[in-house]
């Protein structure tokens, strides 16, 4: 064969390559969109209405029922069946609803921004103003905290087993222990990373008589929190106060913490 001959040959296999290969980018092309198209049509279970349900109502298993939906027309915030439906129950609905309705995360409340619906009967939640030690990388909500009163004293007078010194000498003492964290700053949540402002506040979980207490010792002094291990429910026997005579004596007892692994 000429070379004069060979052009045209390898031309025609070019072309003919060339075909093929649009032939099957064209197919594999066809074949995506019509999967795309018939996988928005898949049936998926999604949580609706069984009834009319009006705003403000707190969602129940019996006004709730399961339905299969086209997977296209489903909103990227639909209730899923399994956790998700879980969560849902005890929810407060937002917006009105009719039956056969899809239920969407959007349509109820969210009690995380809502501090007072974390908030158990009988007790109560203070928020303690400029607190020393906090930092949102340290404390997070549902940690437990023991709290500090560094204050000077006005008496020589003797509360609860714990002796306060006279001439506004400066000491500090123990206030309350194992209180449980619900907010820092604005934070409500240990997964929420919004609205991180006025993080050097606390809001906490105590009994009526706590909150009392916390409220005139704040006005009293400075209070401190300290982070402890959720798994230590202790409440340790401290009554003592530290002084500047605790620090400067050459008699201290130094106590040694050897740091272990709790389980």
């Amino acid at each position: 064969m000429t070379k004069t001959k060979k052009i045209p040959f390898i031309l025609l296999t070019i072309i003919i390559i060339s075909f093929i290969i649009l032939i099957y980018g064209i197919k594999n092309h066809i074949e995506e969109r019509i999967n795309n198209y018939l996988s928005g049509y898949q049936l998926v279970k999604g949580i609706v209405a069984y009834i009319d349900i009006s705003a403000n109502t707190i969602l129940s298993e019996d006004m709730l029922a399961t339905r299969k939906i086209p997977k296209k027309f489903l909103p990227s915030d639909y209730v899923k069946i399994g956790s998700d439906y879980t969560k849902l129950i005890g929810k407060r609905l937002i917006h009105s609803v009719v039956a056969k309705d899809i239920i969407r995360w959007c349509d109820v409340e969210d009690s995380k921004e809502h501090l007072s619906h974390n908030i158990p009967i009988n007790n109560r939640c203070i928020i303690i103003e400029n607190i020393k030690g906090i930092s949102s990388v340290i404390f997070k909500p549902e940690d437990y905290v023991d709290i500090l009163l560094t204050w000077k004293n006005h008496h020589n007078r003797q509360e609860s087993n714990v002796t306060f010194l006279q001439n506004r000498q400066e000491s500090t003492v123990t206030l309350l222990q194992n209180i449980l964290i619900l907010a820092v700053g604005n934070q409500l949540s240990s997964f929420n990373k919004k609205n991180m402002s006025n993080n050097n506040s606390l809001s906490v979980l105590v009994s009526p008589y706590q909150a009392k207490l916390l409220t005139f010792a704040k006005n009293q002094g400075t209070l401190s929190a300290i982070l402890r291990n959720p798994k230590d429910n202790i409440i340790i026997q401290d009554n003592d106060y530290v002084t500047y005579k605790d620090i400067d004596s050459n008699d201290k007892t130094i106590e040694v913490i050897k740091a272990k692994k709790v389980n």
